[in-house]
């Protein structure tokens, strides 16, 4: 009996040395008076439950921690205790374990990450750290149950703390207390992509954005928020009867959000530099007065609601100012939506709505339907877009009644694709309208009556074109009457020397073409790889762009690939590569009207000369156009949008390589990693471009003499609009980051003479 005593207690002091040994303290200095010198060497050597005291001292490295661990300075100072990012591309806390503690450091120069990045985790405490200079101060991804206490988030490029939850109920339930978001982008955000994601946190009024408080509200009622409230970001989730009036909310993901929320108002508010102003996610039965949504991406937005009733809104400056998704009976009536880089109103998707007596003037497009019904569209003003004043893409049983859509650049009215709408007593542009007659595939039984404008068929919906070696006046640095704009209004039938048929080979017919030619082809599905070895002409069936489509049959290939001089490529998309849609290595040539997307390379011109790229949608590629020693070229009222998300460094919209003399007029250049990007490229100008929300927007590299003018040009990320390395008497006049907001160029001191002058 006695020798089992011992026993136990032997085993008892074992267990209890054991456990002692596993939970101890490991120091870190960064000299030599630690255990170790670096935060992650300690997370490497240690085990579940110790604590890490991190000496001050500056510490350089990314850390990963997959321990449950306390991680803490040992003066609780984090201006004395500071984590700079070794690869700023990488998180600087990585936490993939359960019940860690991180707390007292200043952590900073994650630049492309997280300052703190907690991944699928819970019941972590994140508490008296100062982050800055990061993309993201404190990410939250699919974590819930983590506490978030006593942080400072500034300076950082994207937001201060984000919160993704996923589909699941699992990620919510954090708490945030007194945390203190300024100067970042977006200072708070909830990232809303999964349709299903849980909202309920317990976020409390201590926590502030650029000095205000946040209001969080989870199941409440009959709540109104007026202007002495002075929130920084509102929040409504499965609440009733709230009123929100008079605020002024600034630089958040969403300035006010109402999700599962019904019976709501919110009037007279500012938002500015948001992402979204105001956005509606599965709510209903609410209004929205004399709300003003200045230069944010999205000014107010619906989505999956019913019954939203929106009136007398200004939202000008924005990427697009109303955007309306699968939502039902929304009513948007006496809005001001001007200026606007993609649509003034954008429906997809919706159905039983009315738009009545909005003014949608400067836009992309004015107003743009997609794929909805039933929608009544009743005395609006659509002037002086840069493509439709009124766009239906593909809807149908629509009336649109008594508007006016006069010297919009493209189209007052556009039907392609839209079926059974009917239009009475508009007014439009009556030269450029398409108001098409009806054919199979196109349109059909659209009713138009007692209009004021010419009802007419075009050729070509999108753009007409012409060659240097018909109009020999034309050149990229010529103007002429017979411009791109009337071109193909005087093709007829007669002049096209051979059409090209569902089934039959567009190469063998290229390889049969004599010089000169005018090729025309028929909608469908081509796999093929084209070698273009003559000067011919190439285009569409006239009015058929979207319908003809090129695919790669052998994605190693280039597409087009164009070697001889006056070439016109007008009409087609073009997918599927590997390597470039088209590819040109020649002179005075023409590409218009494409659509090029999902492609290493869009548009690649290689020792190409007097090439016009005009009216092109060069997007989701690797790059967008690639131009490469090639000079004297001419890029023109091209879309150039999401080019980042293949093949890794080629993540660029319009990029030059030694490449000089060329101009880049009135394209649409919009979230690409680099916008637009010059290396050893001189003499080019770029004027009157659109080239906002990319990472990067312009940068100039071993590039001189170059000249930047009057260009709009606002960053989603990058300290800078405009970046000049090494590049010198570059003139920068003109240029703006839109309304009420200040360009930001960087120039070091090797780069000299350069003219800066602007707003």
């Amino acid at each position: 009996m006695r020798i089992k005593i011992y026993f136990v207690i032997i085993c008892s002091l074992l267990i209890i040395n054991t456990v002692t040994a596993a939970a101890s303290t490991i120091t870190v200095d960064s000299g030599e008076e630690g255990d170790y010198t670096s935060i992650q060497q300690a997370v490497n050597n240690s085990v579940d439950g110790d604590t890490i005291l991190v000496n001050k001292g500056v510490y350089v490295e990314n850390i990963d921690i997959d321990k449950k661990l306390t991680i803490i300075s040992k003066s609780g100072n984090p201006e004395d205790t500071i984590v700079q990012a070794l690869s700023s591309s990488d998180h600087i806390f990585h936490v993939t374990a359960n019940n860690v503690i991180i707390k007292g450091f200043s952590l900073k120069n994650s630049s492309s990450g997280s300052g703190i990045y907690l991944d699928s985790v819970q019941y972590n405490t994140i508490a008296n750290n100062h982050l800055q200079t990061n993309e993201i101060g404190i990410h939250l991804w699919h974590a819930n149950n983590n506490i978030l206490i006593n942080n400072t988030a500034s300076d950082n490029s994207w937001a201060g703390i984000r919160l993704s939850p996923d589909d699941s109920e699992l990620a919510s339930n954090n708490t945030l207390i007194n945390n203190t978001m300024v100067n970042n982008k977006y200072n708070f955000e909830i990232y809303t992509g999964y349709e299903n994601a849980s909202m309920q946190n317990n976020i409390d009024t201590t926590n502030t954005v650029n000095g205000k408080p946040i209001y969080y509200f989870v199941n409440v009622s009959n709540v109104t928020l007026n202007s002495a409230s002075n929130a920084g970001a509102i929040y409504c989730i499965n609440c009733q009867n709230m009123s929100i009036i008079d605020q002024v909310l600034q630089n958040n993901s969403q300035a006010i959000f109402l999700l599962n929320t019904s019976s709501s108002r919110f009037d007279s508010n500012i938002l500015s530099n948001n992402n979204v102003g105001i956005i509606l996610v599965n709510s209903n039965n609410n209004s929205g007065l004399n709300n003003i949504a200045i230069n944010n991406i999205v000014g107010i937005a619906i989505v999956e609601s019913t019954d939203n009733h929106l009136s007398n809104n200004v939202a000008n400056f924005n990427g697009n100012g109303f955007d309306v998704h699968e939502s039902t009976n929304t009513e948007l009536s006496n809005n001001t939506v001007n200026f606007n880089k993609d649509n003034g109103i954008a429906l997809s998707s919706s159905t039983k709505s009315q738009l009545n007596g909005n003014t949608a003037n400067y836009n992309g497009d004015g107003i743009k339907l997609f794929n909805c019904s039933n929608i009544l569209l009743n005395n609006n003003i659509t002037n002086s877009n840069r493509y439709a004043g009124i766009d239906l893409g593909s809807s149908r049983d629509n009336i649109l009644t008594d508007n006016i859509a006069n010297s919009n650049r493209k189209h007052g009215f556009e039907l392609a694709g839209s079926d059974n709408n009917t239009l009475r007593g508009n007014i439009g542009n009556s030269d450029v309208d398409y108001l098409p007659d009806d054919s199979p595939n196109r349109t059909s039984k659209n009713e138009t009556k007692d209009q004021g404008i010419e009802n007419k068929s075009f050729i070509d919906s999108t753009v007409s074109v012409i060659l240097s070696w018909i109009y020999p006046n034309n050149s990229p640095d010529n103007d002429s009457n017979n411009s791109i704009s009337n071109f193909l209004d005087n093709i007829s039938d007669d002049s096209i020397n051979v059409y090209v048929h569902t089934g039959d080979s567009i190469q063998q017919v290229i390889n049969n073409s004599s010089s000169g030619d005018i090729i025309a082809v028929d909608p469908g599905l081509y796999k093929e790889n084209l070698v273009v070895d003559k000067s011919l002409i190439i285009i569409s069936k006239p009015g058929e762009m979207t319908e003809t489509i090129i695919q790669a049959a052998d994605p190693e290939k280039d597409i087009f690939y164009v070697a001889a001089d006056n070439v016109t490529i007008s009409g087609f998309n073009v997918t599927g590569t590997n390597k470039s849609g088209i590819y040109y290595t020649g002179s005075d040539g023409i590409l218009a009207g494409n659509e090029l997307i999902s492609d290493k390379y869009g548009i690649y011109l290689e020792k190409a000369e007097n090439i016009t790229i005009e009216n092109n949608n060069a997007s989701q590629n690797g790059c967008g156009i690639y131009l490469k020693d090639s000079s004297r070229n001419k890029l023109e009222s091209n879309e150039v949008n999401y080019n980042w998300f293949k093949w890794g460094k080629y993540r660029n919209g319009v990029l030059l390589k030694n490449s000089n003399n060329n101009k880049l007029t009135d394209n649409n250049i919009s979230r690409n990693w680099d916008g637009v990007r010059l290396e050893n490229s001189s003499n080019n100008e770029l004027s009157t471009n659109a080239i906002i929300d990319d990472y990067f927007c312009i940068s100039l590299r071993d590039s001189n003499n170059n000249k930047l003018l009057d260009n709009t040009v606002k960053s989603i990320g990058y300290s800078f609009e405009i970046t000049l390395v090494k590049s010198h008497n570059n003139t920068l006049q003109g240029n703006n980051a839109g309304f009420m907001a200040e360009i930001r160029v960087s120039s070091g001191p090797e780069s000299t003479n350069n003219t800066l002058e602007g707003k």
